[in-house]
């Protein structure tokens, strides 16, 4: 499959992959769970879609699941309702609340105790609200627009320890990539920088636990590659591992592996893996996995898990394999 949504969940040492693009296009409506060293298949519930969004609440010890769009023989129809895998079985919490929507980000605000939710695409285009989901209801920040992110899909958040909060990032606004950075408060979003790195969509994003947050990937203009840090206020080019360049690759990814206090990058074009210590790079697996795009980075009980995805210069072919990186 390619694309599918995924998080992982510390607690039980399992990183769980849902839905995607599968054979045909048509999205399975499975749950797998990676434990380490194998795959296992551990449920159905939601109806299959794409473009959902997956996140780990580490205070209540759930896996949530947003939205997405309904696929069914070619027709698609974005959903609204929230579901919660406690690592037994799925529990459908809510049918109301957010617009139905797909593409959009949501990431878990251990501070606020509440999975923060923003914009994507639904029936009235692009949207840019903000939602927090406790466990039993969602509710929407009542944030006046010239204080918040314009409305856009494909952008990223993540929690920054060293910032104290959700950031928000990148994203794609009809045919335009917006560089702007944002902090959730409170009460409302603060605006970091109006210029943060080139625009793109697609990104991936995560926490550099004492450091800000890390960037990489992505696409729309030009330069929207690059790897870089959002620390102190501003951003700092990191040079690529491998060749020392400073352009990532849009289909690179990047993860923070909170057991091992580091970052593990997959460089799509050579299919080379690194760890980030003390703005060091060094090599994983040497040699090197297949080369792909579109496919999941995700953190797992020893390090991290690279699976899906598919040939550059083919289409409809789609890898089931899994590559564990970073294992000592």
């Amino acid at each position: 499959r390619m694309d599918p949504a995924a998080a992982h969940d510390p607690v039980l040492g399992r990183t769980y992959v849902w839905s995607g693009y599968g054979a045909g296009g048509e999205p399975p409506a499975d749950l797998w769970a990676w434990t380490g060293d194998a795959w296992q298949l551990v449920g159905t519930g939601p109806e299959r879609r794409i473009g959902s969004s997956m996140a780990y609440d580490s205070t209540r010890q759930r896996t949530v699941l947003f939205g997405g769009s309904k696929w069914s023989n070619g027709n698609r129809g974005e959903r609204v309702d929230t579901w919660e895998w406690d690592g037994f079985g799925w529990a459908r919490r809510a049918t109301s609340g957010p617009p139905p929507r797909s593409r959009t980000a949501m990431a878990y605000d251990p501070g606020r105790q509440r999975m923060v939710l923003f914009g994507g695409i639904g029936s009235p285009g692009t949207l840019n609200d903000t939602w927090l989901w406790d466990g039993q209801s969602c509710t929407e920040m009542n944030i006046p627009a010239a204080n918040r992110p314009s409305g856009r899909f494909d952008h990223a958040l993540a929690y920054s320890a060293e910032l104290g909060g959700i950031v928000f990032y990148g994203g794609q606004v009809g045919a335009s990539y917006p560089s702007d950075v944002w902090l959730l408060g409170d009460s409302t979003w603060t605006l970091l920088t109006s210029q943060g790195p080139a625009g793109r969509a697609n990104l991936s994003m995560t926490d550099d636990v004492g450091s800000g947050v890390l960037v990489c990937g992505g696409w729309g203009g030009p330069g929207e590659s690059g790897l870089v840090r959002f620390f102190g206020g501003a951003f700092a080019q990191l040079a690529r591992p491998g060749d020392g360049t400073t352009c990532f690759y849009q289909d690179d990814r990047i993860v923070h592996v909170s057991r091992r206090a580091t970052v593990v990058a997959f460089d799509a074009p050579t299919g080379n893996s690194y760890a980030l210590d003390n703005n060091q790079w060094s090599a994983l697996l040497p040699g090197g996995l297949p080369t792909r795009i579109e496919s999941n980075l995700a953190a797992d009980p020893m390090g991290a898990v690279l699976f899906s995805g598919r040939l550059n210069t083919n289409a409809s072919t789609a890898y089931d394999d899994t590559w564990v990186i970073g294992h000592d």
